[in-house]
């Protein structure tokens, strides 16, 4: 979930060092641009030691994932991992019992920009009045943005008693593009299992 940002701060690294060297030769010509390169460097400095940040997390949470797989988990999606074996559930680096999940509800906000554009020719008419109207043919096109996209569990554990499990990373995300099918068909799936626990829950309470 986490590569899309890392993607980012390597490509923006790349384009500051690019700026650097560039800058550097005019700088022999042009002096002043020494304050462009140090400005440059400090946000070049910076991106750097981000993209060692977001390299420990990943080493660390490769760790976490390797530990819980040697425990018998297998991996459902990042940071949700299942031990049916054991009836238990790991979300988000914290185990749970299947008798721990209660309910579980997908949540989606989206948000929409419409744009018209005109088509066409336009016809322009003079009424009697002396007031002249236009008819032209217009077309609103309109595009969909998913905000939100994530999963309210809800467990019997006091201290944690709803889970905001997130699947949609940051940036941009149009409704109907593969990457957002993608994601709604992860979400679904994970659905699916924790209401099958649920059931499954339930039957144990029946009989």
């Amino acid at each position: 979930m986490k590569n899309k940002s890392k993607k980012v701060y390597i490509i923006l690294s790349i384009i500051l060092a690019l700026i650097l060297i560039l800058n550097l030769l005019v700088t022999i010509v042009l002096p002043p641009l020494i304050i462009l390169e140090i400005f440059v460097g400090i946000c070049e400095y910076f991106t750097i030691r981000k993209i060692k940040i977001l390299n420990n997390e990943d080493l660390e949470r490769q760790n976490k994932e390797n530990n819980l797989l040697n425990k018998g988990y297998i991996k459902i999606y990042d940071e949700l991992f299942l031990d049916e074996q054991n009836k238990k559930i790991n979300i988000m680096n914290k185990d749970y019992n299947f008798a721990q999940i209660i309910d579980c509800e997908l949540i989606e906000n989206h948000s929409s920009l419409s744009l018209n554009n005109t088509l066409g020719t336009s016809k322009v008419k003079i009424k009697n009045n002396g007031k002249i109207k236009i008819n032209s043919n217009t077309i609103t096109n309109e595009t969909k943005y998913c905000d939100e996209l994530y999963i309210n569990i809800t467990t019997n554990d006091f201290h944690n008693p709803n889970i905001k499990f997130n699947l949609r990373e940051s940036g941009i995300l149009r409704v109907g593009t593969n990457e957002y099918k993608s994601i709604l068909k992860s979400a679904n799936d994970i659905i699916s299992l924790l209401k099958l626990i649920i059931h499954k829950n339930k039957e144990k309470i029946e009989k």
